[in-house]
């Protein structure tokens, strides 16, 4: 029996690493369903003024951390975090939601 890590990790992505959603239609997502079903870059304008405002109106929200995307083995392969997220629970004996917390936000705007 594993022993339950005892504290609480927060994993935060790197910049376009959280999916976005408009309207409840993804905008953007780099995982293989989101290159699959296409991004909209034209959505991603930030136009909006006050974009320190906790909603600045324009109707996106991070909804997620972005799946991996996948590759060529020995060829080349792109980013994701799924692959990262699956080793830390594993490994240090997290669980998702309870002691390990993802925390996507909309990465266009400023930290």
């Amino acid at each position: 029996m594993m022993v339950q890590f005892p504290d609480l990790v927060i994993f935060i992505p790197g910049i376009l690493g959280s999916v976005l959603t408009k309207d409840g239609k993804t905008v953007w997502d780099l995982s293989v369903a989101g290159l699959y079903n296409g991004t909209r870059l034209t959505e991603l304008q930030l136009d909006a003024p006050g974009s320190l405002d906790l909603d600045i109106g324009d109707g996106i929200t991070a909804v997620s951390v972005v799946d991996n995307i996948g590759g060529i083995p020995g060829l080349w392969k792109l980013g994701g975090y799924s692959r990262l997220r699956d080793k830390l629970i594993a490994d240090l004996g997290l669980q998702l939601d309870r002691n390990f917390r993802e925390f996507p936000y909309d990465w266009r705007r400023d930290n």
